[in-house]
């Protein structure tokens, strides 16, 4: 009878270690299942609304969503405060994950204004074709052009500005020959100045220049194109504008 005992003592105790066995397979199975399936994630700014190029980001246009890690790049912003108050580079519809190259500051972003028959026509000066720099956007300069040593036929292939004077107002008595060899462009608006990292200059006695922008008219800015590959341009300044 004892011996029964052992027995079905024995065959129950193996009989649990099974079921045990069973049970951390079944646990083990679980866990390996959940890990597999797990994907990390991480915060990122979206648009909460559309925001137009040159708009001023607010707190109400963003909200922040999260997403898959795989999804991030090194453009991703992940805080709002990174973009407050900075200005869109181009359209950003809703919805959209908002990147670091998507915006700009606020002082990064040109924002001129010109006539609609005019263009921008930029140059790269020195100081001393370019009145030691005492310019600003706003005022208006005389450009000068002289010439390389050109004959009298190589004269007679210069762009003349007056060429479209018919379809461009005011374009009269912009021109005039002086000496016979130098030119000018009397009366050019400056719409801004930019530094050699592409920013706007505001106030050229604390940052100098690298390029010039000015409006100009369809026939001025062939000459000017010309000019720059034939000859030297000098800036000359009207007194009462510079400061």
């Amino acid at each position: 009878m004892r011996k029964e005992i052992q027995v079905k003592n024995k065959f129950n105790l193996i009989f649990l270690n099974i079921i045990l066995i069973i049970i951390f397979m079944i646990v083990e199975i679980v866990i390996i299942k959940a890990g597999t399936q797990y994907e990390p994630v991480t915060e990122a700014v979206f648009a909460a609304k559309d925001i137009k190029e040159k708009t001023v980001i607010t707190e109400d246009m963003l909200e922040v969503k999260k997403i898959n890690i795989n999804l991030v790049n090194k453009n991703t912003i992940k805080n709002k405060k990174d973009i407050l108050n900075k200005k869109a580079a181009y359209d950003i519809v809703k919805g959209e994950m908002i990147l670091s190259n998507k915006v700009r500051a606020k002082e990064d972003i040109y924002n001129i204004n010109i006539d609609s028959n005019k263009r921008i026509f930029c140059l790269e000066l020195k100081p001393d074709q370019a009145s030691g720099w005492m310019l600003k956007a706003g005022q208006t300069v005389d450009i000068i052009y002289i010439p390389n040593n050109l004959t009298e036929k190589d004269l007679s292939q210069i762009p003349d500005p007056l060429t479209h004077a018919k379809s461009e107002s005011n374009d009269e008595g912009k021109y005039y020959y002086s000496n016979g060899m130098v030119k000018k462009l009397p009366d050019i608006k400056i719409v801004a100045l930019i530094d050699d990292k592409g920013k706007l200059v505001e106030n050229s006695n604390t940052t100098i220049p690298k390029y010039i922008c000015l409006e100009v008219t369809q026939s001025q800015d062939e000459f000017l194109a010309y000019c720059k590959s034939n000859g030297r341009l000098e800036l000359s300044a009207i007194p009462e504008d510079i400061g």
